[in-house]
């Protein structure tokens, strides 16, 4: 680094006068690297070395000698930048604390450490952890170590790249280096690579692992199928005569339905290979062609495993009821996919709100209000004296009341919302237990009131009079009259 006016400057008034003044000491304060200039001889003042290798750590190099040997300086120096362990005494640079602290920072440090350090088992993968390549400067005995290379490859899979030639052959070794990064396999020995239980197990880690698969495994139709079975999306990494296999396909497909990403033309619009795919994962219906996402069982197949998968059928089919329902039902996301026209389909959006996944929430504030409408309607004729009420219809508006209900109480209770959302679905709540109070009101649900009825022929005598079923003096037919209520509710679908 070239010396500043101002540097300079203070070079020649500290050589002048043998101390800091105020000012030096606010520049070197600032500056950590201006240290270099204090003065002619290396600088002693602990407070100032101090103050400058907590800002700049490479600073250490222009402090006395006395101060390097500074067990507190020359850690406030690592901790700032590892590096600063090359200025450091050689007795510090054998201070294992102080190693550790600058393997820690920057993994390049354990360049620095003393062989008996470098040798440490937790210092050398404390660097490594840091930065893989400051196994460059482990011990050989370390990287024949074969406790110490399984640790570090369960790090940094790429580690293996430096292990000895017998670790290199290890087989747990280089399948845990594998599992941490496909990339690892570069450097696998040739005999490994041949090795057809190897490469079996390694596949089952990552697909990518067939790609460096000897010519012959990768060549072979039983060890390919073999090898999809285990993980279908190593299809991938088959040679182009095997991807054109009807068995390998299906059988890649059947494993994982993305592997219909990788099989040939011919077999993306195979209806067998296809709907193989989609039922073991529906969004694999985005690779086949056209017309088999407008093949309605091939699509009810695959909304069915994943309702998201309705993004990728036809316009016509996002337009099928039965298929939008069943679509929904499982996932709240699919609603996003429906045509406009079932957009606004009362059933499909409840199907949405109360979806197994990813419930649609937001859509619930839009049903209440319907469907205490609609209640009220058939609950309207007991209110003008008449006695036909469709207790089927109710009992359908009942059970949707009691999925809302269910869904609200579940994303309430187990999801962070914002303040205000969370008060506007306690209020649409609010309204849900309004209309589950009106449903298990005796007096207001007739139908409610007939299954009691029934239960208790002898009690309610007057199915017409409100006050039969709460004229109850005797505790025991208060009883018999609570156990029918309970018993009616249950059957109807209302809550408590």
């Amino acid at each position: 680094m070239l010396p500043t006016l101002a540097n300079l400057a203070l070079h020649e008034t500290t050589r002048a006068t043998g101390v800091f003044s105020d000012a030096e000491r606010a520049e070197i304060t600032q500056r950590g690297e201006a240290l270099e200039y204090a003065s002619a001889e290396r600088p002693n003042d602990r407070e100032v070395v101090l103050a400058a290798v907590t800002q700049n750590g490479l600073a250490l190099e222009y402090a006395s000698d006395e101060l390097k040997n500074d067990r507190d300086v020359v850690l406030a120096a690592v901790n700032q930048n590892g590096l600063a362990l090359n200025y450091a005494s050689a007795e510090l640079k054998n201070d294992r604390g102080v190693v550790m602290a600058a393997v820690n920072q920057n993994g390049h440090a354990l360049r620095y450490a003393t062989e008996k350090l470098k040798n440490d088992r937790e210092i050398a993968l404390a660097a490594v952890t840091q930065i893989p390549y400051a196994f460059m400067y482990v011990t050989e005995q370390l990287k024949n170590d074969r406790e110490f290379m399984l640790a570090v490859v369960n790090q940094n899979g790429r580690a293996i790249y430096y292990a000895s030639s017998d670790i290199k052959n290890d087989r747990e070794i280089v399948l845990a280096a594998v599992a941490k990064t496909s990339d690892a396999f570069m450097y696998v020995t040739e005999q490994l690579k041949n090795d057809r239980e190897f490469i079996l197990d390694a596949v089952t880690q990552t697909s990518h692992s067939l790609f460096y698969a000897s010519y012959e495994l990768r060549h072979s139709h039983e060890f390919v199928l073999a090898a999809v079975t285990q993980n279908g999306l190593a299809l991938r990494y088959a040679p182009l005569e095997l991807k054109n296999d009807r068995a390998i396909a299906l059988a890649a497909v059947t494993q994982d339905g993305n592997a219909l990403e990788y099989a040939s033309r011919e077999f993306k619009s195979d209806r067998n290979i296809v709907k193989a795919a989609v039922t073991q994962n529906g969004t694999a219906l985005f690779y086949t062609r056209y017309q088999l996402q407008n093949s309605r069982d091939i699509v009810m197949a695959a909304v069915t495993q994943d309702g998201d998968a309705l993004e990728h059928a036809s316009y016509e089919l996002q337009n099928d009821r039965e298929i939008v329902l069943v679509a929904v039902t499982q996932s709240g996301d699919a609603f996003e996919y429906a045509s406009t026209e079932l957009k606004v389909d009362r059933e499909v959006v409840l199907a949405a709100a109360t979806a197994n996944k990813n419930p649609q929430i937001d859509l619930i504030e839009g049903l209440i209000l319907p469907l205490f409408r609609l209640i009220a309607v058939e609950l309207a004729p007991t209110l003008l004296d008449r006695e036909e009420v469709d207790c089927v219809q109710l009992k359908i508006f009942e059970n949707q009341v009691v999925a809302l209900g269910r869904t609200l109480t579940n994303t309430l209770e187990s999801t962070i919302l914002s303040k205000e959302r969370r008060e506007r679905l306690e209020t649409v709540l609010n309204k849900v237990y309004v209309l589950e109070g009106l449903l298990g009101d005796n007096q207001r649900n007739p139908c409610l009131r007939a299954e009691v009825q029934t239960a208790l022929p002898d009690i309610v005598d007057d199915p017409d009079d409100p006050d039969s079923m709460d004229d109850a003096s005797n505790p025991n037919k208060r009883m018999r009259i609570d156990a029918a209520l309970a018993n009616a509710r249950s059957k109807l679908g209302i809550p408590k």
